[in-house]
């Protein structure tokens, strides 16, 4: 055999060699992402009804597609293998944050986000929880205003996630921001709960009237809520309007006699009338 040829059959068995270990490694690529997806399906009960004692199997089947999906992904660099994994740590997310381990959910959120680096869920997630689960300290305060601003750029209609960002500048004692993220929130949907955050903040900057008007807005809309009723006494009672603040703090009495706020609103008539 010449050794023109010989370099050939040379060539054309490292090309075949390469075929077959390109094919070997798709094929154990594509049984890794499989495997990995049946055992996400294990994962993924409803977070609502997670009863305590299922945590650590749902972690364990996350664990699991997780090793899955990173193995899939090395053998094979299949793009749907990282998109899952982003899913588990989501998930993984959820998961810690329904038996509220704050700590693993950032973490596992975080991880989420950098694969899916334009998820605005996990945006809202991550300022979900710096803003109302850790303590109001400026360094979580900052994560939070920086996670909620940068979902507000992709989705700017949201009313709920101007409600957040508006309570994280509120506890940064940014009150201008604040009241501005807050305004937008109840113009886009403006119903009794966010009239009533945006009249607490004005209630919290001794702004009595710009509070009672929000308070009333709110009562027009949802005339049963009674934590409304008592904020809008308290509104009152500001402006030195002792009337309207008993009557006010009275139909929260009226309204949920049991309630603790209804105890509350004894406790601040008595205040006022000396009884």
């Amino acid at each position: 055999m010449s050794r023109n040829w010989r370099a050939r059959l040379h060539l054309m068995m490292m090309t075949a060699l390469g075929i077959l270990v390109l094919y070997t490694q798709e094929w154990r690529g594509l049984v890794y992402n499989n495997l990995g997806a049946i055992e996400l399906m294990k994962g993924i009960p409803d977070i609502s009804r997670l009863e305590p004692e299922l945590v650590g199997d749902r972690l364990l089947y996350l664990r699991r597609a997780e090793n899955y999906f990173q193995e899939a992904y090395i053998q094979w660099n299949y793009a749907a293998s990282r998109k899952n994994l982003a899913k588990i740590y989501r998930l993984r997310g959820d998961t810690f944050s329904a038996i509220e381990n704050w700590d693993q959910a950032i973490t596992n959120y975080q991880k989420a986000l950098e694969i899916d680096t334009t998820s605005v869920v996990l945006y809202k997630k991550l300022g979900e929880i710096y803003t109302y689960r850790k303590p109001h300290e400026p360094q979580y305060l900052d994560q939070a205003i920086h996670y909620l601003e940068t979902a507000v750029t992709s989705s700017p209609r949201s009313s709920y996630i101007r409600l957040v960002l508006g309570h994280a500048l509120f506890f940064r004692k940014r009150m201008p921001e604040a009241i501005d993220q807050l305004e937008i929130s109840v113009a886009l949907e403006p119903n009794g709960y966010n009239w009533t955050v945006l009249g607490r903040i004005y209630l919290a900057e001794r702004r009595w009237t710009s509070a009672i008007n929000c308070f009333q807005k709110a009562l027009a809309l949802e005339p049963k809520r009674i934590d409304t009723w008592l904020a809008l006494g308290e509104a009152y009672a500001g402006e030195n309007d002792i009337d309207q603040a008993l009557l006010a703090w009275q139909a929260v009495i009226n309204l949920a006699p049991d309630s603790n706020l209804a105890q509350e609103a004894r406790l601040k008539i008595a205040g006022l009338t000396g009884d």
